[in-house]
């Protein structure tokens, strides 16, 4: 039992972004149907148990016309559909919003694309270096960059910022649009591409004025932030990135 016990939801989504979405939803409850596609799963690693925990699971090639019927009436039942392909991929399988939106006014249909799809880079297969690339993201924060750090050498980070913030973003968007149906009685389109979720990570620190220019990269670690080591020999991370941080620790 749930705040959102009772809807259901079909869970297209693969890697991350999508599934990650759909079992924040479970954990409230949501009975929730994952697509897998033939040879399933997509991203055969130990993480296909937490993001698909709490779900009901079907394996469909919805590039087959028998299993693409399937899924349509799987969609025809939900309360909110979830997908993550590249724009426009969902509409070639006969599964895209308009017709899906349609035929279930009462549907939410979010989508987690990598670019949005007036985005010139809509069509790229964007994987998380990619969209760190494209939100230089792709380079150490200031004051953490390892010992001698060649600035001019892309970075790599391990940690998938996009595809958790878009799922972030994308699980937020279907609860108010879910509200919203409460009020109104219709469902909504909701989507959400990953390169534009990534700028609430970046927030004030990508905001500047034009005439300025760009600002030199700034240390993160102001008002005695950082990681210490306490008298057991175990870490504390003390984080004062905001000031009212410091004020409610005082």
């Amino acid at each position: 039992m749930g705040a959102l016990d009772g809807l259901r939801v079909i869970d297209f989504g693969q890697y991350i972004a999508g599934p990650l979405a759909a079992v924040m939803l479970a954990d409230q409850g949501a009975d929730v149907i994952h697509v897998d596609p033939p040879k399933s799963p997509a991203w055969n690693t130990d993480a296909d148990a937490f993001f698909q925990r709490g779900k009901r699971r079907i394996t469909l090639d919805l590039k087959s016309p028998a299993d693409g019927a399937v899924a349509e009436k799987l969609i025809d039942t939900a309360d909110v559909v979830i997908e993550n392909f590249r724009p426009g991929v969902m509409q070639r399988l006969g599964l895209g919003p308009r017709g899906a939106t349609e035929r279930n006014p009462r549907l939410v249909y979010c989508s987690i694309p990598g670019f949005a799809p007036d985005d010139p880079r809509a069509g790229m297969q964007a994987w998380e270096g990619i969209l760190d690339a494209a939100t230089d993201n792709c380079i150490p924060r200031a004051g953490e960059e390892p010992p001698g750090w060649d600035w001019s050498r892309p970075f790599y980070s391990a940690i998938t910022l996009p595809s958790n913030f878009g799922a972030f973003l994308g699980a937020t968007g279907i609860v108010m649009a879910l509200i919203a149906r409460e009020r109104t009685g219709i469902g909504q389109r909701v989507e959400v591409p990953m390169f534009d979720a990534m700028f609430t990570v970046i927030g004030h620190s990508g905001a500047y004025a034009n005439a300025k220019g760009l600002p030199p990269p700034r240390g993160i670690h102001g008002r005695g932030a950082g990681a210490f080591r306490c008298k057991d020999d175990k870490y504390v991370q003390f984080d004062t990135s905001s000031a009212r941080h410091l004020i409610w620790f005082a």
